[in-house]
């Protein structure tokens, strides 16, 4: 009896011993009450923001550029040339002044009917033309064209007011522009868009309002 109780008690040893470890081991994963529980980490959303590579501030910039009307009299090829003067509030905003001077000529179908029978169309035409545009830049980004190269740019709209000399005198009316500028280092830029001129053309039996949209490209010069 003496030899079984012995040998309990040896046997009890390593489970007494287990327990008292397993004890201190929960004793030391408790806190003081009057201490907060770190409370779990909320999910934020990272954002990467580059500021632009060219600033608009307070800069100017000279554009020459030319154009052609695309949707003007079947009888007439219209082009004009244009010389160009923006100045940017900020990145945002800017004002635009410009002259224009066209270049007309017949069309080959319509020199034919002039060649063969001496008949010349009752077409107005535009001369010259100086515009008024407030512009606003809709959003700036960046395009990569290899692994080594990217362009910036913007999108922007434009409205205002263009005085437009035709054959027949002068005839005012609204002027829309949409296009890009492709910004190159920190001085020079590329403009190329869509402008819809509306006003009054004047032939010699009939007249009426028309709107004639000319796609464009522009050289510039920032400083």
């Amino acid at each position: 009896m003496k030899k079984t109780v012995l040998l309990i008690l040896i046997l009890s040893l390593p489970i007494q011993s287990f327990c008292e470890t397993l004890e201190s081991e929960l004793k030391s994963l408790n806190f003081d009450k009057s201490e907060k529980i770190p409370a779990g980490q909320s999910t934020e959303k990272l954002y990467s923001i580059q500021s632009r590579v060219i600033s608009l501030d307070n800069r100017n910039e000279i554009l020459l550029g030319g154009g052609q009307n695309l949707t003007g009299d079947s009888f007439l090829v219209s082009r004009q040339a244009s010389l160009e003067d923006q100045f940017h509030f900020n990145d945002k905003w800017a004002v635009a002044l410009a002259y224009s001077k066209a270049e007309n000529k017949w069309s080959s179908s319509t020199q034919k009917l002039i060649d063969q029978n001496s008949l010349v169309p009752d077409v107005d035409y535009l001369k010259s033309r100086t515009e008024f545009r407030l512009q606003y830049n809709t959003f700036y980004g960046k395009l990569r064209v290899t692994r080594d190269s990217i362009f910036y740019f913007d999108q922007y709209v434009a409205l205002g007011y263009a005085s437009n000399e035709l054959a027949s005198g002068n005839s005012g009316g609204p002027v829309i522009d949409v296009g890009f500028s492709n910004w190159i280092s920190n001085y020079g830029s590329i403009h190329w868009g869509l402008k819809d001129y509306s006003y009054q053309e004047r032939g010699q039996l009939s007249s009426g309002f028309t709107n004639n949209i000319f796609a464009y490209i522009q050289a510039g010069y920032l400083f």
